[in-house]
């Protein structure tokens, strides 16, 4: 069994469960699932363990791999709690999914850190530092909280190259050196899922953003994570 965890109202997310179904043992599974449904973590005894999803008991053993499209508990999502409930209920489910994140012994794309759900950083400057780490060049931002500018949005007239990396490869190579970048950037970071942006800069790419949320609208993007996943719900 896959899980394709997600915010149930997210149709993309919905649209790829139902994709990834159609080739191998798949459930969308949410916060509300979390919430309402028979759940029990026991660790290190994950033989004890089960959650529910899609109206069935799955037991963690029985995970072959997770798909995590939820960067992080919203108390929008919790409409079943009353309102003064929301703020704390979210806490604590982050809490919960980044615990059971951290431990499955199946794939997880991508892995909870402290940071959040989806990996090690939850906004771009954590990338840009890594990336100066690295000795990636970077572009440079400009942010202007007073104006509500977007210091993330490529100046105008510059021209964007994207890259993307799952568990080891390229599944959106450039054929340029932001192709290197990315792979040094994912393997620093530990992810299994990278999707980085570069701008031109003095005759070079330059690292503009970066984020592990997966792109399931992404055409190429979406075909790479279920050909991932049907492998790895496969195995045994």
């Amino acid at each position: 069994m896959i899980l394709v965890l997600a915010e149930g109202a997210d149709r993309a997310a919905v649209a790829f469960a139902d994709d990834l179904a159609g080739v191998t043992a798949a459930s969308l599974f949410t916060c509300r699932d979390l919430a309402e449904q028979p759940f029990a973590l026991r660790h290190p005894d994950l033989d004890g363990s089960a959650l529910t999803a899609g109206g069935r008991t799955i037991p963690l053993a029985d995970l072959r791999g997770v798909i995590n499209l939820l960067p992080a508990v919203l108390p929008g999502e919790l409409l079943l709690y009353p309102p003064e409930e929301r703020d704390y209920q979210s806490a604590e489910l982050h809490a919960l999914l980044t615990a059971l994140l951290s431990i499955l012994p199946c794939r997880v794309v991508n892995r909870a850190t402290p940071a959040g759900l989806t990996g090690p950083f939850n906004n771009p400057l954590g990338w840009h530092h890594l990336a100066r780490r690295l000795s990636i060049p970077t572009a440079p931002l400009t942010i202007d909280s007073a104006a509500f500018v977007n210091p993330f949005t490529p100046p105008a007239g510059s021209e964007r190259t994207e890259v993307g990396y799952l568990a080891g490869s390229l599944f959106a190579p450039s054929g340029t050196e932001a192709d290197r970048h990315t792979v040094a950037l994912a393997r620093a970071a530990g992810v299994e899922y990278l999707r980085a942006a570069y701008i031109s800069l003095d005759s070079r790419l330059a690292l503009h953003s970066a984020g592990t949320v997966p792109d399931v609208r992404d055409p190429t993007g979406h075909r790479a994570l279920i050909e991932l996943l049907a492998r790895a719900g496969s195995a045994r």
